[in-house]
């Protein structure tokens, strides 16, 4: 019966699962496996009072043989409950008027050896190789073939950061001394570098993280929570905070305390690892001391034993509770770094009652003990982008903004003044150390406009590197190969730099805008009528509804494809040369649609395209390398009634001999099938004709071996008549020259 059980849970049936269990209980007596089985059962289903009751009664049977491992069903459940009412916290901590463009969204810090990934979002260095995962944590762009040791730190995006942080930047260099004394064992001294760090920056939540686990190697639980607390009061949005205190919690014995932390920590990131087998671990600690000492393994006989109710109590509503008072504490913390780190965290003595083990019914429920998610000080004074606050404490800024208020309203005017973004900066810094000059492409020496990372970390307009490209796969300025990201096609802009500039040059940003966008309506209007100039490939002979499959290679056709495929048109005219000269190109062409364009790792492509409709040139032009025409398009003269049934009969005649023509080409068949498709299918007695005529005969007008001015005069026509004598004209010549 159990084999059927866990059938049933492995479909995913979690109530079916359930009552096989309990049948087998009834019929089997109970088993400490069986419980097991029926409390993974229950977990997955949501009911978290009923799993707990089961897991309890599992070790009362058999207390040697539950080990915490037995217990993860139940913290996936949990988990998969908050991820399901709700979503992970990661997203809804972020507020909306806020812009927090120098953080690193894995670890909530400043960027450190920032890193640019194809979808323009930044991290630290160190962040992406510990996380190991090819996915983004802000948009979930999975890059599969993303290589971060090869990508080069964002030298635009790193230079702005040593400019406007410098203190937060020697912190982390502080940070970074103490993380390798932490690795050699060298704990002491590692708490000592951490301190200095606080020093200069006492608002860096990884500084108070990294230092609460150089405590915790040194069993120093109390000072370890302290710092946790910290951690988590100036990051509460932060999932490593909560994991920290859990650890601190969970080595003073305070076991509901730390699964408290644990699973806040999981509210926010479901993926902490970590999180999950010290929750598993506390929650197993806690049943076991439910377990009173007289119970023993002489009382598994005894069924009623095992009806006993469980005082631990875990219910939907609890979670749904937690969840609800951890995103209240984020939103309602504001700017985070704005209020000041109340350092008489709570301390350890105040939780030292953990240790009495009270009811479980109150885990994860009592709303005063989120002191992990409690509000900074409300009287805290909010800081300004003027740099001058830098080693000032909490209490010093209170005391200045209560006794010189007109001082503080001169500051947020000036400010005001000065600062030209709506929202405001997540991180603080002085506006007048921003200078436009440091955000110039050094291509076309105007403002970065979509600027664009490559894989050795300069940042150019999008539009300018496209343009280098198409002459050199390798990088203007360090002569690295860009073959990658070509191969990549990127049109993800830098998001931390793009938002920067327009927020602080909103004007000088929106006039390049404008610029662009006219540039693009221009190309947009191309083709629609005679009044707009049309680029034109100087090429090959095309014709309606027929294929022509192209390879681009020159660059100034790289560009004219990537113009039409970027202002949506999607077409451009193809004509054939007259003579030597490019220039001189017939004054008749087709336009060619661009179903699909393939690129290849050194920017050619292989462009797929159908003919569409002809054009006669009025005039030629030139842009960006490339030829252009104003146009005006050609269409048949419609038959009038009495001679359609006339052209049928011709139509049917000349496709005949089209037909057995091409059928006598024997082995050049398969070629002409390969590159231009089969013939089309003749027309049908009741379909009525096409306006510039059927598909087959445009077909056969392209595989005929005519000479480019035959095919000229031919498109050029405007009547379907015309045309079918010409065609069967050629036929009868091919036929008597065959024979």
């Amino acid at each position: 019966m159990e084999s059927l059980a866990r059938e049933a849970f492995s479909s995913k049936n979690y109530d079916l699962a359930a009552d096989i269990y309990q049948r087998n209980i009834i019929e089997n007596g109970p088993k400490f496996h069986t419980y097991l089985g029926l409390a993974d059962s229950y977990s997955r289903a949501g009911e978290f009072n009923r799993a707990l009751e089961a897991y309890t009664t599992a070790i009362r049977i058999d207390p040697k043989s539950v080990q915490p491992k037995h217990l993860e069903q139940l913290v996936t459940g949990l988990v998969e409950f908050m991820d399901q009412n709700g979503g992970s916290l990661l997203v809804t901590s972020q507020k909306t008027d806020e812009i927090d463009l120098f953080s690193c969204s894995i670890c909530r810090g400043l960027l450190v050896e920032p890193v640019t990934l194809p979808c323009g979002h930044s991290f630290c260095r160190p962040c992406l190789i510990k996380d190991g995962t090819k996915r983004c944590k802000k948009c979930s762009t999975v890059h599969y073939y993303v290589n971060v040791a090869k990508i080069k730190s964002n030298i635009l995006l790193l230079a702005t950061i040593e400019k406007l942080f410098t203190a937060e930047v020697k912190a982390s260099k502080l940070k970074c001394c103490g993380n390798e004394l932490v690795s050699q064992g060298k704990y002491e001294e590692a708490i000592d570098t951490y301190t200095q760090a606080l020093d200069i920056a006492p608002k860096d939540h990884l500084i108070y993280s990294n230092r609460a686990h150089a405590f915790t190697c040194l069993k120093l639980y109390e000072e370890s929570l302290d710092d946790a607390g910290c951690a988590v009061r100036i990051r509460p949005d932060w999932s490593k905070g909560y994991y920290r205190k859990g650890v601190a919690l969970s080595g003073m014995g305070c076991h509901e305390e730390a699964a408290r932390a644990y699973l806040q920590c999981l509210a926010l990131d479901s993926s902490v690892k970590p999180a999950r087998t010290a929750l598993t671990t506390e929650l197993y600690n806690i049943l076991r001391c439910e377990i009173p000492a007289e119970c023993s393994t002489s009382m598994k006989k005894h069924v009623g034993m095992f009806e006993l109710p469980c005082r631990s109590v875990i219910s939907q509503e609890t979670v749904r509770q937690l969840k609800t008072a951890l995103r209240d504490s984020m939103l309602s913390a504001g700017c985070f770094t704005s209020q000041a780190v109340s350092t008489s965290n709570n301390s350890a003595s105040s939780i030292r009652r953990c240790n009495s083990f009270p009811d479980a019914s109150r885990l994860l429920t009592d709303n005063s003990l989120f002191s992990s998610a409690d509000h900074l000080n409300n009287g805290a004074k909010k800081r300004t982008r003027n740099g001058d606050q830098k080693n000032k404490d909490s209490s010093s800024k209170d005391k200045e903004s209560s006794s010189s208020p007109t001082a503080a309203a001169t500051t947020e005017e000036k400010r005001t003044e000065t600062t030209i973004p709506s929202r405001r900066m997540f991180r603080n810094f002085d506006v007048d150390l921003l200078s436009k000059d440091d955000f110039e492409c050094s291509l076309c020496f105007r403002m970065l406009y979509q600027p664009v990372a490559t894989p050795c970390g300069h940042v150019f307009c999008r539009r300018c590197l496209d343009r280098c490209l198409d002459y050199n796969t390798n990088c203007p300025l360090c002569k690295s190969s860009l073959t990658e990201y070509l191969a990549e096609r990127r049109q993800a802009t830098v998001e931390a730099i793009e938002m920067l500039m327009t927020s602080f040059y909103p004007m000088e940003y929106e006039a390049l805008k404008k610029q662009h966008e006219e540039e693009v309506s221009a190309l947009t209007l191309s083709g629609k009528d005679g009044k707009h100039e049309i680029p034109v490939f100087v090429c090959t002979a095309s014709f309606p509804t027929v294929t022509c499959p192209l390879h681009v290679f020159e660059p100034r056709y790289r560009l004219m494809v990537r113009q039409c495929m970027e202002s949506g048109t999607r077409q451009f005219g193809m004509c054939v040369p007259r003579g030597p000269n490019e220039s001189d190109f017939a004054d008749v062409g087709t336009m060619l649609e661009i179903r699909n364009v393939q690129f290849f790792a050194d920017g050619r492509s292989i462009v797929d395209t159908i003919g569409g409709r002809r054009f006669r040139v009025l005039t030629r032009g030139m842009k960006d390398g490339y030829h252009t025409a104003t146009v005006e398009f050609i269409n048949d003269i419609q038959p009038v009634a009495s001679d359609i049934e006339g052209l049928r009969k011709i139509c049917d005649e000349v496709y005949d001999n089209s037909k057995t023509w091409f059928e006598s080409l024997g082995s050049a068949q398969s070629r002409i099938t390969s590159q231009m498709g089969p013939l089309p299918a003749a027309l049908e007695p009741t379909q009525p004709l096409p306006e510039n005529g059927p598909a087959w005969l445009w077909w056969v007008i392209a595989v005929l071996p005519l000479d480019p001015r035959a095919q000229a005069s031919i498109l050029a026509m405007t009547s379907l008549k015309d045309r079918l004598n010409a065609i069967k004209n050629v036929l009868v010549y091919l036929k008597r020259r065959g024979s």
